[in-house]
């Protein structure tokens, strides 16, 4: 007969030993993550890849320290955490989305894991993100959005599809020279844009003209 005897080791060790894996995750994690500071002063830790989508980040952390804070003065904490939800949505693999739209349903233009994520936002609510997208320099989300908002403003093949999107959006008055100019003037990136986009049939340029209930909150650059 032979006998094993199996030596447990005391529990004092094994609780030490537990303890050190545990501090060295804990640090091996925090190393893996960058710290922000959003709008309302609020701390914010996300995944060191959140770089590989934003320039921004990319451009930061290239100078920074490794436990420096990122502060995001204009940018929203909700913001941050649908930007780092869409990054983890797509496995952190930066999407490629196609440049036309199909039709007006959003469904029919994004892939799943988008509408997902945007089943509770609308043009109203998406603005603090795309401000933010903007400001991150994230051209795939900036892409995901332009497509979500352009499903709102889509023009049929369809007769009188360009009246119902002039009902839809309370638009009484034809975009003129001069309010296309006044446009502009307020919102002076658009400039660029249109003079880069207009020839490759990627936008166009509405005015609408509020309604008495939009008339007492603001509202974003694109219902313009």
């Amino acid at each position: 007969f032979f006998f094993l005897m199996i030596r447990r080791p005391p529990r004092s060790t094994q609780s030490r030993s537990s303890a050190a894996s545990d501090v060295y995750k804990r640090q091996d994690m925090e190393q893996k993550q960058l710290k922000f500071v959003c709008q309302e002063g609020k701390e914010f830790f996300a995944d060191k890849r959140i770089a590989q989508f934003s320039g921004f980040v990319s451009n930061i952390i290239q100078d920074a320290a490794d436990d420096e804070i990122i502060p995001l003065p204009t940018i929203e904490i909700e913001s941050l955490q649908f930007i780092v939800k869409f990054m983890e949505a797509h496995n952190y693999e930066i999407p490629k989305y196609s440049e036309k739209i199909r039709s007006e349903k959003v469904s029919e233009n994004l892939p799943p894991i988008d509408v997902e994520l945007l089943k509770e936002y609308d043009l109203t609510n998406l603005a603090p993100v795309v401000n933010a997208a903007y400001f991150l320099d994230i051209p795939s989300l900036i892409d995901m959005l332009s497509i979500r908002i352009a499903c709102d403003f889509y023009i049929g093949k369809e007769a009188g599809s360009l009246e119902k999107l002039k009902k839809k959006y309370n638009i009484t008055e034809d975009l003129t020279p001069e309010k296309e100019e006044e446009l502009l003037e307020r919102f002076p990136y658009l400039r660029e844009y249109l003079l880069t986009n207009l020839s490759q049939d990627k936008c166009c340029l509405l005015y609408t003209s509020p309604s008495p209930r939009d008339r007492q909150k603001s509202r974003m650059p694109s219902s313009a």
